[in-house]
C-alpha cells in the first residue's frame, strides 16, 4: 500500500471525488482524470507553445536531485506566504497586503527539485504547505537549526532525493517562457513504495534506477 503524504487539497489517492461535481457519470470523471494524468514529456510538451492553463495535472516520478544553487527557504508573510521585503532595515512590508508586517513573518520553503521518469526530467517547485507536508518539518522549524546556511541543503532536504511521488502541478505561466526551461508548480504530493499502476511509464521503470536538484531566488 502506498504511504501517503498528506496534501494541502486532499487526503486519498482518489482524486477524482475532489473535482468538481460536473460529471454525470464516474466513467467521465474517470477519464477526465486519465486525461489529467501526464508523463515528465507530456508536461514538457504542454508548455509549447506557452498558454494560459489553470488545470492540475497529475505527474509521477522520482526526485534524483534538490537544487543547491538557490536558497531553499525564503522570509515570507505568516498571513499570506509572499515575500516579506526589507522596508527600512527593521520592518518588512508585504506587497499583498500592501502594509508593512513587523511581527507577521516567518519563513518558507522554496525547494526546486529535478523529477524524472524514464520519458524525461523537469524542475518542480516546491512552496508553502505542500513542502512542509514533504519535508514532514517547517521551514520555519528546519531553518533554526541552519540559520546562516540558507545555500547548504540540510540532511532532511537531501533524504528527498531517489524517493518516487506523484506530484499534482500546474503548468507555468505564459510569461515564463522567456525566462529558462518550464518550472513546475507543485499543488499536493503523494508517496508511492510501489510503482503507481495507473501510469504505465512509471511502472515499467526500474525500481533499482540510481538518483542522478513567486517568492524571490
Amino acid at each position: 500500500m502506498a504511504h501517503l503524504v498528506q496534501s494541502v487539497f486532499f487526503a486519498s489517492t482518489n482524486t477524482c471525488q475532489y473535482y468538481p461535481p460536473r460529471f454525470a457519470t464516474p466513467n467521465e470523471a474517470a477519464a477526465f482524470e486519465a486525461e489529467c494524468t501526464k508523463t515528465v514529456s507530456q508536461l514538457l510538451a504542454l508548455c509549447f507553445p506557452p498558454v494560459a492553463d489553470s488545470t492540475r495535472y497529475h505527474c509521477s516520478g522520482r526526485i534524483v536531485s534538490v537544487d543547491s544553487s538557490m536558497q531553499w527557504y525564503y522570509l515570507g508573510c505568516a498571513l499570506c506566504s509572499k515575500a516579506a521585503i526589507d522596508y527600512d532595515g527593521v520592518d518588512k512590508w508585504c506587497d499583498d497586503h500592501r502594509r508593512l508586517v513587523p511581527q507577521q513573518t516567518q519563513n518558507f520553503y522554496k525547494l526546486r527539485v529535478t523529477v524524472d521518469d524514464n520519458t524525461g526530467s523537469a524542475a518542480f517547485v516546491l512552496l508553502g504547505r505542500a513542502a512542509d507536508l514533504l519535508v514532514g518539518l517547517t521551514a520555519n522549524d528546519l531553518s533554526t537549526r541552519f540559520p546562516y546556511q540558507r545555500n547548504v541543503l540540510p540532511q532532511e532536504l537531501l533524504a528527498l532525493e531517489g524517493r518516487d511521488f506523484t506530484f499534482d502541478v500546474q503548468l507555468p505561466k505564459p510569461e515564463y517562457g522567456a525566462r529558462g526551461p518550464p518550472e513546475f508548480t507543485v499543488l499536493a504530493v503523494n508517496e508511492q513504495e510501489q510503482p503507481n499502476s495507473c501510469s504505465p511509464t512509471l511502472g515499467r521503470r526500474a525500481r533499482n534506477a540510481m538518483p542522478h536538484t513567486p517568492p524571490p531566488n
